[in-house]
């Protein structure tokens, strides 16, 4: 008895430390199911990570004393704080190799959260699914092939005039890549 405890243990160990690692809980399930545990369900391994929330939360939370700079950006602030307990902590190791740990708090953290949040639920996955396959590839694209990174023009009506002649400049180039011959045949 006291065997399988160990055994169960260690597994809650595994899937936790996946989590921390950043291995999604589908993921997670399909790696239970290829060692045998047949019946572990990605709300399963939900479950057993909702307690590392808190944790990490409180880890993220914790007090670092001193602001070493802030950097105000176009739409948000960027705090850089130093943290003063680094000499005696136990986790430094897994923190950092520099003299003393830095994290940098976005101010659109709170936003990023409920975003979070709203891509946890089913309606969420299902819509973010559906993003991928449609936005994610000629947007990757346009920028990491063709090197547009952000809108030069600001507004909404100005912003998708942008956007759509990137995406003109996307299509004729896909039309001159495949079709060559029909493209010259009309000058």
């Amino acid at each position: 008895m006291v065997e399988r405890k160990r055994s169960e243990q260690a597994l809650i160990q595994v899937i936790q430390e996946a989590f921390i690692n950043g291995v999604s809980t589908r993921k997670v399930e399909r790696l239970a199911k290829a060692l045998g545990i047949e019946d572990m369900s990605a709300s399963q391994v939900s479950e057993i990570t909702r307690g590392l929330d808190e944790q990490v939360e409180e880890f993220r939370s914790r007090a670092l004393e001193v602001l070493k700079a802030e950097r105000q950006q176009e739409s948000h602030t960027v705090r850089i704080y130093a943290g003063t307990a680094c000499e005696g902590c136990l986790l430094r190791e897994n923190c950092t190799t520099a003299s003393q740990r830095t994290l940098n708090v976005d101010s659109r953290e709170p936003l990023c959260e409920q975003m979070r949040e709203k891509l946890r639920t089913d309606r969420g996955r299902e819509i973010y699914m559906k993003r991928q396959g449609i936005v994610e590839a000629g947007h990757g694209d346009d920028q990491h092939n063709k090197g547009w990174q952000q809108h030069l023009l600001r507004g909404k009506a100005k912003a998708a005039l942008e956007f759509m002649l990137v995406r003109i400049g996307s299509n004729l180039s896909k039309i001159a890549t495949h079709k060559p011959m029909e493209l010259l045949a009309l000058t």
